[in-house]
């Protein structure tokens, strides 16, 4: 496990903008679908206005992480949203596209994320806690 946080960390490598903030979550997902990762690291550009978000499934896809959004930002929380294409899970089973949100509650960390496979119903939750690790 160790490896793979390195792995990702070293994909978003941190700049030295205050207005960068880097989050390392810890997840865990509620039953067994695989859509969620145990890890992920996103990294908010508030300046400039990007998102990039990368974890295990994006990283079975190829090396580079995804483009996100803000999707929405509060005194107490912030909500970053992301897609992604033909993703695989753990498991094996390939998706048309995944889309996926994260709630962070900005004084303890606590995250609360889902998947949501298009063209189906179905949503996978998960929560976790993620760290500031940079801004």
């Amino acid at each position: 496990m160790r490896r793979a946080a390195l792995a990702l960390a070293l994909i978003l490598p941190s700049t030295a903008s205050a207005a960068v903030t880097d989050y390392e979550c810890a997840l865990k997902e509620r039953g067994t679908s695989g859509w969620i990762s145990r890890q992920l690291i996103l990294q908010h550009d508030a300046a400039r206005g990007k998102v990039v978000v990368v974890d295990p499934v994006i990283l079975s896809l190829g090396p580079d992480p995804v483009a996100g959004k803000l999707v929405r930002e509060t005194g107490a929380q912030i909500t970053f949203g992301w897609e992604v294409k033909s993703p695989q899970d753990r498991n094996g089973t390939v998706a048309p596209s995944m889309i996926f949100q994260i709630t962070i509650a900005k004084a303890t960390g606590a995250a609360a994320i889902q998947a949501r496979p298009t063209g189906f119903e179905d949503i996978f939750t998960g929560k976790g806690k993620c760290k500031i690790t940079g801004g």
